[in-house]
C-alpha cells in the first residue's frame, strides 16, 4: 500500500517533469521562430477592403469647339465641306465656324458659308496673324469684305474697293461708279439679273445691272454710270444733269469731250488725257481765253472795297446754308469776288442735287450747329484762283492758245503741292475711321499727302462740311483720279466765273478792266457737243428707275 503511493507520487512528479520540459521546448521553438520574423518578415497580405470604393474621377470637361477667331492652332474640322478650318480670321461676316450642320449665310455675298477663306480675292488666310495684302485695293486684308473686289466669293459687281474712290481704270480718270466703302453688305440678284448691294440697315447701296453701275449716297444722291460701245460713257451725277464722254482725235493729239446737260442746257468741255506714275488722268483745257491785260487785271487788288449785291437772299439753298456759307460784305479784289460766286455755285448744286433725290435735310439741330467757312479756308481758296489766271495769263500769251505737250513728267494738279485746298464740286463716298459718309460740293478738302499710297489714293483732311456730310476733321483717304476732276470742275468754275466777271466789269461798282482786254479768244478747249446726250442722259435715268423699282417691289431694300 505504501509502494503504491511511492509510486503514483513519482508518477506523478515524472509527468510534471515532463510537461515542465514540454513547455520549455515549445517557448524555445517560439523564441526562435520570433526572430526569423523579425529577420525577414513575411509580406503582409493586403487588408480586407471593408470601406466602399472610391468613384473614378471624372473626365475633363469637353472643351467648346473653338470660335473661328483667327489664329487656331488645332485645325477642325468643317462638315460643311470637308475641309479644315485653319484658323482663319473671321471670313467677312460670317457666323463663327463652329461645324453647324445648317449652312449659314454670309452676308456679304449671298452665298453658304462653307468654311473657305477666299472671298475678297485674298490668297487662303492659314491662321496668320499678321493681316495680309489684299492686291485688289492695296488695304490690309482684316476679315472684312469691303464691299466689292469679291474675287473668290459671291456676285458683287466686279467693283473695285478702291478705299471710297471711283477707279478710272483706264478712262482717262473719271468715275467707273464703283465706289462702295467697307460694311456688313450682302448682294442679291434679281430675276432680270441686276445685283444690288443692300447695306446691314436694308439700304440698297449699288447695284449693278448688266454694266451700269448705280451708287445711292449715305444722303440718298445717285450716281449712275454706263458705258458705251465705243469707249465713252454716261454719266448721270443728279436727278436730272449729268454727262456724255467721248473721245476725239486733233492734230494727230487725242482728247475727251463732256457734253453736260444740266437743267435743259448744254455744254461742252474739254480734257487732255496723260499719263503719270502708270495712271491715266485728264487734265481741262479752257474754251476760251481773254486778252493777257484782262488776267492782270483780274488777280490784282482793286485798292478800294465795293459792295456788290448778288440776289441770292430769297433762294433756297441760300437760307439753307445760311450758317455755312456768307458772302464778303465788301470786295477788295477780283479774286475774292471769284471765290463767292465758285463756292455758291456749288452750294446750289448740292441743294438742287439733295432736293431732286429726295434726301431728307439735317434737322433743325444740324441747321443751327453749322459752321461757317472762315477767313482763312475763304482766302486759301482765292490764292489758288489767282494762281489759275496766272496760268490762263501765260496760256493766252501763246500763240492761238497753243497746248503744252503732255508728258510722263505732268503731275496732276490733284498732287501739285501749291494746290492743297480743293473745293469738292460732286458727290463722293468715302470712309471716316471705318464708316461711309458723303462729301457734297461745297465742302473743303485739304490734301495732306503728295505722293499717292498703292491705292493710288491719298490722304485728305475735312477742312469744312455742311450738316449731313463728313464730319469736319475726318480724315478720308481719296483716290487722286476723283481729286483730279474735282481740280478740273474747279477750274472750269473759275472760267465760268471769269466770263461773268468780264461781263459785270465796269458796273454795279465793279472798277472797268483795261480797254480792250476782254476780247475773246479761242481756246484749245473747243468741240461739238454730242447731239444724243440728252436723250442718253434721259434713257439712263429712266432704266435705273425700273431697276431700283424691281428690286424694292421684290423687297430687297429700300433706295
Amino acid at each position: 500500500m505504501k509502494f503504491l503511493k511511492i509510486f503514483s507520487k513519482t508518477i506523478a512528479s515524472f509527468l510534471v517533469l515532463l510537461l515542465v520540459g514540454a513547455c520549455a521546448i515549445t517557448a524555445g521553438a517560439q523564441g526562435t521562430n520570433n526572430n526569423n520574423k523579425k529577420q525577414n518578415p513575411p509580406p503582409k497580405p493586403p487588408p480586407k477592403n471593408t470601406s466602399t470604393p472610391p468613384k473614378t474621377p471624372p473626365p475633363p470637361p469637353k472643351t467648346p469647339p473653338p470660335t473661328n477667331t483667327g489664329g487656331n492652332k488645332t485645325p477642325t474640322s468643317n462638315p460643311q465641306n470637308g475641309t479644315k478650318n485653319t484658323g482663319n480670321n473671321p471670313n467677312t461676316g460670317n457666323n463663327p465656324n463652329t461645324g453647324n450642320k445648317t449652312p449659314t449665310t454670309n452676308p456679304h455675298n449671298g452665298t453658304k458659308n462653307t468654311g473657305n477663306t477666299a472671298n475678297t480675292g485674298n490668297t487662303t488666310n492659314t491662321g496668320n496673324k499678321t493681316p495680309t495684302t489684299n492686291p485688289q485695293n492695296g488695304v490690309k486684308n482684316t476679315g472684312i469684305n469691303p464691299t466689292g473686289g469679291n474675287n473668290g466669293g459671291g456676285r458683287n459687281a466686279g467693283n473695285n474697293p478702291n478705299t471710297g474712290g471711283r477707279n478710272n481704270g483706264n478712262n482717262t480718270g473719271g468715275r467707273n461708279g464703283v465706289n462702295q466703302p467697307g460694311g456688313n453688305t450682302h448682294t442679291v440678284t434679281t430675276h432680270s439679273g441686276a445685283v444690288a448691294t443692300v447695306n446691314s440697315n436694308g439700304k440698297v447701296t449699288q447695284i449693278v445691272n448688266h454694266g451700269t453701275v448705280i451708287n445711292r449716297g449715305v444722303n440718298g444722291t445717285r450716281t449712275i454710270v454706263t458705258p458705251l460701245p465705243n469707249g465713252g460713257r454716261v454719266v448721270t451725277t443728279g436727278a436730272h444733269g449729268g454727262y456724255v464722254q467721248n473721245t476725239f482725235v486733233r492734230n494727230n493729239q487725242t482728247f475727251v469731250s463732256r457734253t453736260y446737260v444740266y437743267g435743259g442746257r448744254s455744254f461742252v468741255r474739254v480734257y487732255q488725257p496723260f499719263t503719270y506714275h502708270g495712271f491715266v488722268y485728264n487734265r481741262y483745257l479752257p474754251g476760251f481765253y481773254y486778252r493777257p491785260a484782262f488776267y492782270g487785271w483780274a488777280f490784282s487788288p482793286w485798292g478800294i472795297g465795293i459792295s456788290f449785291s448778288w440776289g441770292w437772299g430769297g433762294a433756297a439753298w441760300f437760307g439753307f446754308y445760311g450758317g455755312y456759307f456768307q458772302p464778303y460784305p465788301v470786295y477788295v479784289g477780283p479774286t475774292l469776288w471769284l471765290t463767292d460766286y465758285l463756292l455758291a455755285a456749288n452750294l446750289q448744286l448740292a441743294y438742287e442735287n439733295q432736293q431732286a433725290n429726295g434726301a431728307p435735310p439735317p434737322g433743325p439741330d444740324a441747321q443751327t450747329q453749322q459752321v461757317e467757312l472762315s477767313p482763312e479756308v475763304k482766302q486759301a481758296i482765292a490764292d489758288e484762283i489767282q494762281r489759275q489766271l496766272a496760268s490762263e495769263q501765260t496760256q493766252s500769251a501763246a500763240p492761238n492758245g497753243s497746248i503744252p505737250q503732255a508728258n510722263g513728267n505732268m503731275v496732276p494738279a490733284a498732287l501739285d503741292p501749291q494746290m492743297s485746298t480743293i473745293v469738292v464740286t460732286e458727290n463722293l463716298q468715302v470712309t471716316d475711321n471705318g464708316q461711309p459718309c458723303e462729301l457734297t460740293p461745297g465742302d473743303v478738302l485739304t490734301r495732306i499727302d503728295d505722293n499717292p499710297g498703292p491705292d493710288n489714293a491719298v490722304m485728305a483732311k475735312v477742312t469744312n462740311s455742311k450738316p449731313g456730310d463728313c464730319r469736319a476733321g475726318a480724315l478720308p483717304r481719296v483716290q487722286v483720279s476723283d481729286l483730279q476732276d474735282m481740280m478740273n470742275q474747279f477750274q472750269a468754275q473759275v472760267d465760268s466765273g471769269v466770263q461773268q466777271l468780264a461781263a459785270q466789269q465796269g458796273k454795279n461798282g465793279i472798277p472797268p478792266a483795261p480797254g480792250g482786254s476782254t476780247t475773246v479768244v479761242q481756246g484749245p478747249g473747243q468741240a461739238p457737243p454730242d447731239p444724243n446726250a440728252a436723250n442718253l442722259l434721259q434713257q439712263q435715268q429712266k432704266n435705273a428707275d425700273a431697276v431700283e423699282a424691281e428690286i424694292k417691289t421684290n423687297g430687297s431694300g429700300n433706295q
